[in-house]
């Protein structure tokens, strides 16, 4: 993390991975950092593992907080996740959920086409 934020570079070099994840492979967002002006890559489960994904905070030496990976999927602030009892729980809640903004916009289309054996909604 430190040497991402002290070369002001968002992918780790190859050469600096651990040498289990060193060598040929397609996961350059591995050990990534994220960017404050581009979209985040998909939060999942391993948002606090650096080794899982582009999961480090723009300018803080730090993965991504839980708080911050469920805002990234479009959470708002006020959405508490008080079933999960660990961090990791709350990971894979964060992790394997669509967004919301997603989520709506689907179910509307689907009651809109009668998906749903007639249910239907109100537009005026």
């Amino acid at each position: 993390m430190r040497w991402l934020l002290d070369n002001n570079a968002f992918d780790l070099p190859n050469r600096l991975r651990p040498p289990c994840h060193q060598g040929d492979h397609s996961y350059v967002s591995m050990y990534g950092r994220l960017k404050w002006d581009e979209p985040a890559q998909t939060i999942t489960s391993g948002y606090g593992s650096l080794g899982q994904g582009r999961f480090m905070h723009p300018t803080l030496p730090r993965t991504l907080t839980p708080h911050e990976a469920a805002r990234l999927q479009g959470f708002p602030d006020y959405f508490t996740f008080g079933s999960a009892l660990t961090r990791t729980e709350a990971a894979v809640i964060i992790g394997n959920a669509v967004p919301p903004a997603l989520a709506s916009i689907v179910v509307s289309r689907l009651i809109a086409a009668g998906v749903f054996g007639g249910v239907t909604t109100n537009t005026d």
